[in-house]
Formats: C-alpha cells, structure tokens, sequence
C-alpha cells in the first residue's frame, strides 16, 4: 500500500468513522475510500487534500502528514531535462526491478540517498574540530 492509503485509513479510524461515513463527510463514494485505502485508486489532487483538511477541520500537523504522504505516493515520474545518461541507467534499471528488490536494496538506496546530508553533516564536523584545533595550537603558542 501506498503511504497516502495507510495515512488515510489511519484518519478515517482515528475519526471513529466507517468507510460509508466518512464518504459522505467528503461526498464521495464508498467505493472510492476502498479503493485508495487498499492502494487500488492511485493518490488523490490536491483538491482531495483540501477537502480533508476541511472537512475534518484538521491542524497543520495533519495537513504536512497528508502533503507528505500524498508526495510519496505518486506513481509517476518524469526525469528533468538535461538528465544525465547515468542517471537514465540508473532509473531504467530500478523500474524494470521495482516488484523484486530486496529489502538490502532497498536499504542501501534509501542510504545512498541520504548520503549528501552525511558528507555534509561531516564536513561542518570537520570544520568545527579543525577549528578547535587551531584555537588550541594558538593557545600552545604552535
């Protein structure tokens, strides 16, 4: 299941409502709440969105939880223009595999994906200790 269709199964619940009530609190079909909560009907339009938040009066914190999850449900997505040809190879390579990776694949992409925050974060490490050094190496007279 998508993460839009657990969050949204997560709302419904937490509102105490049945599918069919919370339809009609949104004015849609039954069938339609079923088919995003099982992850049949892809994410629904910001328009969607909105009418939750609205009609369910829900706060900031539910609105990013929502914005979020509908993010990371899309099923399409379209390279930029200008994209190298590694990175085709890489994207060609992960669609023909996305039903069969294995949870060690998915692991290291989501590590691999994270890594410029890593090198980043590293560095200003690096830089605040070579900056403490050069203070302690003054104080030594060095």
């Amino acid at each position: 299941m998508s993460p839009f269709s657990i969050l949204m199964k997560e709302l419904r619940t937490w509102c105490g409502l049945t599918q069919v009530e919370f339809a009609l609190k949104l004015s849609v079909e039954q069938s339609y709440v079923s088919a995003v909560e099982v992850g049949k009907k892809g994410p629904p339009s910001a328009d969607f969105i909105a009418k939750l938040i609205e009609a369910f009066d829900l706060d900031s914190r539910w609105e990013r939880r929502l914005e979020e999850a509908l993010d990371l449900s899309q099923r399409r997505m379209e390279l930029p223009k200008g994209t190298s040809t590694e990175t085709y190879r890489i994207f060609n390579g992960l669609r023909k595999q996305i039903n069969d990776l294995h949870p060690a694949q998915i692991e290291l992409i989501e590590y691999a994906l994270k890594l410029p925050d890593v090198i980043k974060m590293h560095e200003s490490q690096l830089r605040v200790t070579r900056a403490a050094l050069g203070n302690v190496e003054k104080d030594l007279g060095q």
